[in-house]
């Protein structure tokens, strides 16, 4: 049987089942935005992220190069800030898109 990933809300990091809840104004007032997931179904973990201009606030494509280049960090794990900041704030021009496309990315499912 063939399983089709856009249907999965959740995803195996680091051996632990995670899965976004939202993404919300951040509460912590140095910060833009938090995301609010869940652990193995049991525990939220709530990541603040973003801080300063981004391409979702500018849309300029140089500087999105530009971010991308001096920031080559790991962005391949959902539950972070570097990852949130990277396909959150740099990947696409709004931040409904953006959001749907780190859920894709990560086969974190659709907002519920």
């Amino acid at each position: 049987m063939r399983i089709n990933k856009m249907h999965l809300k959740e995803i195996l990091v680091g051996g632990h089942l995670v899965k976004l809840i939202s993404i919300e104004k951040s509460k912590n007032s140095k910060k833009k935005y938090d995301a609010h997931f869940r652990i193995d179904g049991k525990h939220d973990k709530i990541v603040s992220f973003g801080s300063g201009p981004d391409f979702i606030d500018h849309q300029d494509n140089d500087k999105k190069a530009h971010y991308l280049k001096e920031n080559t960090e790991e962005w391949y794990n959902p539950d972070t800030e570097k990852a949130l900041n990277r396909w959150i704030l740099w990947n696409k021009e709004d931040l409904d898109t953006s959001e749907m496309d780190f859920r894709r990315r990560f086969y974190l499912g659709r907002r519920t």
